[in-house]
C-alpha cells in the first residue's frame, strides 16, 4: 500500500484542497501508514482555521484512528490542533461555531465518543449564547448529547429550561422535538406520549405531524400499552390511505410497526395490515412493479407468520414465476423474514 500522495498532501498544505482531498489523506494517516503524513494533516488543519469542514471533518478521524490504535502521544498532539481550531473559530465565527461544533459532536457520537461530544457542545454553548436558532440547535445538541452519555437526567434538566425559555417562540417546536427524543430514550414514556402529541396538533406540515403520531403510537408500545399503540397506529394507516399517502417510506414504516405488534402475537389482522400496503403500492406503481412484486412477497411472509402456509406457498410460487432478473425478494423492512434464504 503507497502510504501516501505526495501531489494530494501537497495540494492540502498549499491550501488548495476540497473535502474529498482531505478525507483521502485523512484514510491514508489512520493507522499510522506514514507519520509524517500525519503531522502534515495536523500543521494544515491548524492553518487553515475554521473555514474548511473537510479539514475538521479529517482531523477528526485522525485523532479517533490514533487513539484506536492506541498512539496516545499523536492523538494528543492531534487534540491540541482541534484545540486551537476550535479556539480560532469560536473567534472568527462567534456564533456561527455552534453548526461547526454540532457537526463535530454528531462525528464524535457516530465513534461512541459521547463525552468529547459533551464537552465539545458545552464549550459551543458558551460562544452561543443569543436568543437565534443557531444558539437554540446548539444548547438542544447538548441535551441530546448528554443523553448520549449518560447523563440523562442533567440531559432533562436542560431541555427544560431550554422549554421554558423557548414558550411562544419560533423555535419552539425544535426544542420540544429534541425533548420528546430525549424523553422516549429515557424510557420517560408519559412525558414522551404528552410531548409528541403535543407535536402532532402543533407541527407546521403534514409530515411532520404523522411523524409525531407515529411516535406516540412508538412510546405506547415501549411503555407496554400495546392496545393504545395498535389503535394510534391503525388510526395513523386509515388516514395515509385516506389521504393517498400510503404508498411511500413512511407508510412502510407504519405498517411495520403495526405487523411488529401483530406477527408477535400470529394476530390475523396482520393479513390485511399488508394487504393494505400492497394495494396501495399496486395503485401507485402498477402490478408488474418491482416494488409492487416485493410487497406481496413480504404478504406471503405474513401468511406464513399468521400460520397461513397454503396461501403463502401459492404467492410464493405465483412470485417466482414474475420475478425478474437481478430481483430476489429480500426483505425490505425488519420485522418481515425473507421469503427467500
Amino acid at each position: 500500500m503507497s502510504p501516501r500522495d505526495p501531489a494530494v498532501t501537497a495540494t492540502i498544505i498549499a491550501g488548495d484542497a476540497d473535502a474529498a482531498a482531505w478525507l483521502t489523506l485523512a484514510d491514508e494517516c489512520v493507522g499510522c501508514i506514514d507519520s509524517r503524513a500525519a503531522s502534515d494533516l495536523r500543521e494544515s488543519v491548524r492553518a487553515s482555521g475554521p473555514s474548511s469542514p473537510g479539514a475538521l471533518d479529517a482531523l477528526c478521524r485522525i485523532i479517533l484512528g490514533l487513539e484506536c490504535d492506541a498512539h496516545d502521544k499523536e492523538a494528543a498532539s492531534a487534540r491540541r490542533a482541534f484545540d486551537t481550531w476550535l479556539g480560532d473559530a469560536e473567534r472568527e465565527l462567534g456564533a456561527g461555531v455552534g453548526a461547526h461544533a454540532r457537526a463535530l459532536a454528531e462525528l464524535l457520537r457516530e465513534h461512541n465518543l459521547h463525552k468529547d461530544a459533551v464537552a465539545v457542545l458545552t464549550r459551543a454553548t458558551r460562544a452561543t449564547q443569543h436568543a437565534d436558532l443557531e444558539s437554540w440547535r446548539t444548547r438542544c445538541a447538548l441535551g441530546e448529547a448528554l443523553c448520549a452519555a449518560g447523563e440523562g437526567e442533567q440531559a432533562m434538566a436542560v431541555l427544560r429550561v431550554l422549554r421554558a425559555e423557548s414558550e411562544g417562540a419560533a423555535h419552539a417546536l425544535f426544542v420540544s422535538r429534541s425533548f420528546a427524543r430525549v424523553a422516549l430514550r429515557l424510557g420517560k414514556y408519559d412525558d414522551a406520549i404528552a410531548l409528541y402529541r403535543e407535536l402532532s396538533r402543533d407541527e407546521g406540515t403534514p409530515e411532520a405531524r404523522r411523524e409525531a403520531l407515529l411516535q406516540v403510537a412508538i412510546a405506547s408500545r415501549s411503555s407496554g400499552d400495546e392496545p393504545t399503540a395498535r389503535a394510534d397506529l391503525s388510526t395513523l394507516l386509515e388516514a395515509l390511505q385516506r389521504d393517498g399517502v400510503l404508498a411511500t417510506a413512511f407508510g412502510a414504516r407504519v405498517t411495520d410497526e403495526l405487523l411488529a405488534l401483530f406477527l408477535v402475537a400470529e394476530d390475523l389482522d396482520a393479513i390485511a395490515v399488508q394487504e393494505r400496503l400492497v394495494a396501495a403500492v399496486t395503485a401507485a406503481c402498477g402490478s408488474s412493479h418491482a416494488a409492487t412484486l416485493q410487497e406481496r412477497a413480504n404478504l406471503s411472509v405474513v401468511l406464513r407468520a399468521v400460520g397461513h402456509e397454503r396461501e403463502a406457498e401459492a404467492l410464493a410460487a405465483e412470485l417466482t414465476n414474475l420475478q425478474p432478473e437481478g430481483l430476489s425478494f429480500e426483505r425490505s423492512r425488519p420485522h418481515l423474514s425473507p421469503l427467500v434464504a
